[in-house]
């Protein structure tokens, strides 16, 4: 992992209890991999740590991430799995590190919040997720933010670029670096996956450009499309090609109507560039490749009649024809 300076704060240290955190960053910022950072340091101090992590497929359920800790009963309340929980737990010292709470239930929220309140000098709890307005992400948020703020994860510099091509046993010339991180805006599961797939189809000297898309770089768009959800999916392949936010319901066949909400689904996953309406370069890149043509030629087609019939100049509608 790369370091991230940001983190050195909730590192364990010696005669301090746990720490309480909370970290947010889109899709492909790094969560996950500090995460695992703070797990494999606190676990070396000798700290008892528990992963539990939000799932989509469970996320209407209550208390259904609480399973790696204490058993789930359907009637229980949320003081009756806070207790249970704490119990588990014990005396300490315990970290429980939370993966995605954006996808916890609101109940299972409120019991981690509860713990982590009356957790003391025993334990701690540190969370991560997506940026996502709901209350409930909200009040836990609050909790574990009382000593210190949000640590937000942002997208590679230059230098960090740098420093993860080396890993690769690659010294890239500052022209390659500029160029991944105009391709990719720097964001790193696409810096590394487009330097890791390139070292692995032996193109690194070609990455940046728009025709070198490896298959882990493929890939790893695809992932976050699906868990962007199927509307934000649906719409992709449109605002790859450009497709102005007021016409993409005409030329996608989706619900007409607003975009915002899928556009939001898919900034959160870290895919659009700094607009919020088109994607980073490597992932329209990646999305193009994946599209056939055919596709690619009837949507521009949709794209450019609806544009027609919503009275745009010709030089708007002319690159779809």
């Amino acid at each position: 992992m790369i370091a991230v300076p940001a983190l050195d704060p909730l590192l364990p240290r010696r005669g301090a209890p746990p720490a309480r955190a909370v970290i947010v960053g889109a899709g492909g910022f790094g969560k996950t991999s500090a995460l695992d950072a703070l797990a494999a340091a606190y676990g070396k101090a000798g700290v008892e740590v528990v992963r539990i992590a939000g799932r989509r497929l469970e996320q209407f359920e209550p208390y259904a991430a609480l399973d790696a800790l204490v058993p789930i009963t359907l009637d229980a309340t949320p003081g009756d799995m806070r207790a249970a929980v704490i119990e588990r737990l014990g005396a300490g010292p315990w970290l429980v590190i939370v993966d995605d709470a954006h996808l916890l239930h609101e109940a299972t929220l409120a019991v981690l919040g509860g713990v982590a309140d009356r957790a003391g000098r025993a334990g701690g709890v540190i969370a991560a997720h997506r940026p996502t307005p709901m209350a409930a992400l909200v009040a836990f948020d609050d909790v574990l933010t009382a000593a210190r703020p949000v640590v937000a994860l942002r997208r590679w510099p230059a230098e960090s670029v740098a420093a993860f091509a080396l890993t690769l046993g690659y010294d890239a010339p500052a022209e390659i670096i500029d160029a991944v991180l105009a391709f990719t805006a720097g964001v790193p599961a696409l810096v590394a996956a487009l330097l890791g797939g390139a070292a692995e189809e032996n193109v690194l000297d070609r990455v940046g450009e728009n025709d070198v898309t490896p298959q882990r770089l493929r890939d790893a768009v695809q992932r976050e499309l699906n868990v962007a959800g199927d509307a934000a999916a649906a719409i992709a392949l449109a605002v790859a090609c450009a497709v102005p936010a007021h016409v993409i319901g005409a030329a996608t066949g989706v619900a007409e109507g607003d975009p915002s909400a899928a556009l939001a689904a898919l900034e959160h996953a870290g895919l659009l560039a700094d607009d919020r309406a088109s994607f980073v370069p490597a992932v329209a890149a990646a999305v193009l490749v994946a599209a056939s043509p055919v596709d690619v030629a009837a949507l521009r087609a949709r794209a450019a009649a609806a544009l027609h019939d919503a009275g745009a100049p010709p030089l708007e509608v002319a690159p779809h024809l």
